[in-house]
């Protein structure tokens, strides 16, 4: 602006065209970046061309502008006092009923809308576009304002509303679940007010709903299942009938139906479960038709499982991509560490020590890094099922050894007597 203030109206010194004065546009941007999905839902296209009647602003629509199915939608204007009130106007329109939760209750509502089929139904009964942002944990809803802010109530409220009684059910068929074009199984989240979660990998079905509606889940699955086996042969291990559009893995050569390798694979399942073999990466891109959306999806989870279980690997603290880090104590790759200060970086690795020397210890089983913030000295490491004494890493088959050597050896389960916590 001081160049602007400078320069704007100047008398031009003169020269052959005589004198002359400078005069400078100013021009204030803002853009909106959305789904291209949320775009033809709140129709941005025909929206700009409806605002391009007016002089005092020029807009800019740009499809698919990252080649990650998200448009561009620019505003400009030579009045930041004019753009602001646009802008305003514009934020009542674009801006989505959002909510960013805690993992645990992002992961319930994800699940929730993808098992049930939930989100088609209300994208579609309520000219809405829902979009889940793993990454941030938030759920984002595009539409009219006022339905998308009830939709979203709604949903949480349905999802808090959700009992967490579960039941696993043996499986005998999955093909008979599932159904012909995925029917039967479409039925069922129809007509079951929950969670249904199909394990292929440990051959089980695992509905997560109000206690009323269990046992008639599971007569409706034995029922579903007694039918279909009194017709059908059994070739396929995973669906435990026959094949079809059968597929065959690279790397082990075992034969699945495609169907149900893709459906194990959304379940973040991806090796053999009759000799574990990894599937390839090629393999799952065949098996999931190329389904972009999909495969993001479980390479994304994939990632993050062998980020935990792999501690050299780690979130940048200030850009969040994963490096490789040498220590434990990094917390930063080598780009951003470069920028912070050499004062900064020496607090936060004198606290990482101490933090990582008083909360962190080796697993005796697999060696991975495992934190005690409360409880007894009893751990059980969530990856290899170690369990061990945090005070000497003493280990034992069981729990029950484990409270036995504390009782013996440290005179108690916890670091002091209960009485005295």
């Amino acid at each position: 602006m001081e160049a602007y203030n400078e320069l704007n109206d100047k008398i031009i010194p003169e020269n052959i065209n005589g004198y002359g004065r400078m005069h400078i546009e100013t021009n204030f941007i803002y853009e909106f970046r959305i789904p291209t999905k949320a775009s033809k839902i709140l129709n941005l296209n025909s929206l700009m061309n409806q605002l391009k009647e007016s002089s005092k602003f020029s807009f800019d629509f740009r499809e698919n502008f990252d080649k990650k199915d998200n448009d561009l939608f620019i505003v400009k204007s030579i009045d930041q006092n004019l753009l602001d009130k646009m802008v305003e106007h514009l934020n009542k329109i674009i801006k989505p009923a959002s909510i960013k939760l805690p993992y645990f209750k992002y992961d319930k509502i994800r699940k929730y809308l993808n098992n049930t089929k939930k989100q088609s139904k209300l994208e579609k009964d309520n000219n809405i576009f829902i979009h889940k942002n793993q990454k941030l944990n938030q759920i984002s809803i595009y539409g009219l304002p006022e339905i998308s802010k009830k939709i979203l109530d709604d949903l949480l409220k349905e999802i808090e509303n959700l009992d967490s009684k579960k039941i696993e059910i043996n499986v005998r068929s999955f093909k008979a679940i599932i159904g012909e074009n995925g029917k039967t199984y479409k039925e069922l989240c129809e007509n079951f007010h929950g969670e249904i979660q199909l394990d292929y990998k440990n051959k089980k079905i695992i509905f997560t709903s109000k206690e009323s509606q269990i046992e008639e889940f599971k007569n409706k699955i034995d029922k579903i299942q007694n039918q279909y086996l009194k017709t059908h042969k059994i070739d396929c291990v995973i669906c435990q009938s026959s094949l079809e559009s059968p597929f065959q893995l690279i790397m082990c050569g075992h034969t699945f139906c495609k169907e149900c390798l893709k459906g194990q694979i959304l379940n973040y399942s991806s090796s053999c479960i009759i000799c574990n073999q990894e599937f390839c990466i090629n393999e799952i891109r065949t098996i999931l038709d190329e389904s972009t959306s999909d495969l993001d999806d479980v390479c994304s989870k994939a990632l993050n499982n062998f980020i935990i279980r792999n501690a050299i690997f780690k979130y940048c603290d200030e850009c969040n991509e994963i490096f490789c880090r040498e220590t434990l104590i990094e917390r930063y790759c080598k780009p951003c560490d470069e920028k912070i200060t050499k004062e900064k970086r020496q607090m936060e690795n004198i606290l990482s020590e101490n933090f990582i020397a008083s909360s962190f210890k080796k697993c005796p089983g697999c060696n991975l890094h495992i934190e005690k913030n409360h409880g007894c000295n009893h751990m059980t490491c969530f990856v290899c099922e170690t369990h061990f004494c945090w005070l000497c890493l003493f280990t034992g088959n069981n729990s029950d050894v484990i409270y036995e050597h504390l009782k013996k050896v440290h005179g108690g389960i916890f670091d002091v007597p209960l009485d005295l916590v």
